[in-house]
């Protein structure tokens, strides 16, 4: 007859050795979680400032717009006031001091 014993015998090095990787497993792992803690801070900094700068061109770019507008509303009256130039009002007696001034330009050049 043949013994079925399976018995495993763990001795106290074996115990050790297998507690001694374990720790070090933890120690990269917590290492590796470290690392990634480190990294989220800086992805979050990263998105305020980010998000900062995303508001002050969005501001920025809604400036431009209103000035744009209000350009592009004022320019048809610029326009006309430089191309409409007031035409100075003549009265009944300025058209005649002019007559008698080309008549007596007229007589005295005759002389």
């Amino acid at each position: 007859m043949t013994s079925q014993d399976n018995t495993v015998y763990v001795t106290a090095e074996m115990f050790n050795d297998g507690t001694a990787r374990i720790e070090r497993r933890f120690d990269a792992v917590e290492r590796r979680l470290d690392k990634i803690e480190q990294t989220m801070t800086e992805m979050r900094y990263e998105t305020r400032y980010n998000a900062r700068d995303i508001d002050h061109l969005q501001t920025s770019v809604y400036w431009g717009f209103a000035i744009l507008g209000i350009i592009v509303a004022l320019a048809p009256s610029f326009r006309r006031e430089k191309t409409e130039k007031p035409q100075p009002e003549v009265t009944r007696s300025d058209v005649q001091s002019m007559i008698d001034e080309a008549i007596s330009r007229a007589l005295s050049v005759r002389k």
